[in-house]
């Protein structure tokens, strides 16, 4: 792969099969910037050149200056998302975060894990606007399927209850409805859901876009 910045903005369970299955130099030459528990995983397991973990808005400076140069080849790893948005924030934050490493005029590579760390998909040489299309705009898509699956529930499957005889048991099984009854008693849910990740959604966007302008401001007033 040849990168000198590899930025992992997924879980341990797909980013670590991926990382260990590129040769060994590629990492003992790279600086890695992923969540902490990747981070921790790989220095466990394989020579890296450097670290840099992504434990909030910092990070963004942090990571710049690890970046420099905007010849350097950046990769950034996404894979699926296991937990949802709210059981796995650190990972939202991580690709929100992650086009805002580049400089201004600095390309990155995005690489698209299957689940267990297989690639799925590559794109080159992505600006920083192009990058953050992809990224939040599959932000977007993974929080309106949560927010939908959520509302609507999963299949509970049926609920069997035993009780026991002597010439044998009875069984009883509860189903929930199925087809378009389903989907109709289902949508004042996914409203709900809808309705409450909305002040969440909010809060971490105002936190966010000042703190990004404020590091856009900084970095032309240093010319960096």
């Amino acid at each position: 792969m040849n990168a000198d910045v590899i930025v992992v903005t997924c879980a341990e369970p797909d980013a670590l099969p991926f990382l260990l299955s590129l040769h060994p130099a590629d990492l003992a030459s790279a600086t890695l910037v992923a969540t902490g528990d990747v981070v921790r995983s790989a220095e466990r397991q394989t020579p890296v050149a450097a670290t840099s973990i992504i434990g909030g808005l910092a990070a963004v400076d942090e990571v710049r200056r690890l970046i420099g140069d905007t010849q350097r080849k950046v990769v950034v790893i996404v894979a699926p998302d296991p937990w949802g948005p709210f059981n796995g924030k650190g990972f939202v934050r991580a690709r929100l975060l992650a086009p805002w490493f580049l400089d201004p005029g600095a390309h990155a590579d995005l690489i698209e894990l299957q689940k267990g760390g297989r690639v799925e998909r590559m794109r080159g040489g992505l600006s920083r606007a192009a990058l953050m299309r992809c990224l939040y705009g599959r932000e977007a898509l993974l929080l309106t399927e949560y927010v939908v699956h959520a509302g609507i529930g999963r299949p509970a499957g049926r609920i069997v209850t035993q009780v026991g005889r002597p010439a044998g048991h009875l069984v009883t099984q509860i189903g929930r409805p199925a087809g378009r009854v389903a989907t109709l008693l289902s949508l004042p849910r996914a409203l709900a859901g809808a309705v409450l990740a909305l002040p969440v959604a909010a809060v971490t966007l105002g936190r966010l876009i000042p703190f990004i302008l404020w590091t856009e401001a900084r970095a032309r007033m240093k010319a960096r």
